[in-house]
């Protein structure tokens, strides 16, 4: 909430440094927030750092589940902004959340995940090896 007031008063969500930053699952949770209250900028600001910490880290695996749990258990609109970035995530981590029980667990909980992925436009390329 304190991230959805910053930006309300010009303070840009960009440069809001704290310990959980570079968390997907923390930009996931100010998308969703904005989402809810139709702050466009904000959303935008946070899908644009999602993806930054996506294409910088290997390692944030758990961390993608995690946002990607958090954005598409809330009721945010279909095909949003920060689904879609995830989804992209998903596409190119896909070789290495083959290997992840927990990936497997979040495709059964969220039944709507595994369309979204088989049915994006980069899937066959990753599936065929562009993928990590």
């Amino acid at each position: 909430m304190m991230v959805l007031l910053r930006h309300m008063y010009g303070f840009p969500y960009s440069r809001v440094i704290n310990q959980h930053f570079h968390l997907l699952q923390h930009h996931a949770s100010a998308f969703v927030l904005a989402e809810k209250y139709q702050y466009h900028g904000l959303q935008a600001d946070a899908c644009g750092i999602m993806k930054g910490i996506v294409d910088a880290d290997d390692d944030s695996l758990n961390d993608l589940l995690q946002a990607i749990r958090v954005v598409l258990a809330s009721s945010i609109q279909e095909g949003s902004m920060a689904e879609n970035c995830l989804v992209a995530a998903c596409i190119v981590h896909l070789r290495s959340l083959l290997h992840s029980a927990e990936f497997f667990q979040l495709l059964q909980e969220l039944s709507a995940l595994g369309p979204k992925i088989f049915q994006h436009r980069d899937f066959e390329a990753a599936l065929l090896g562009a993928g990590k």
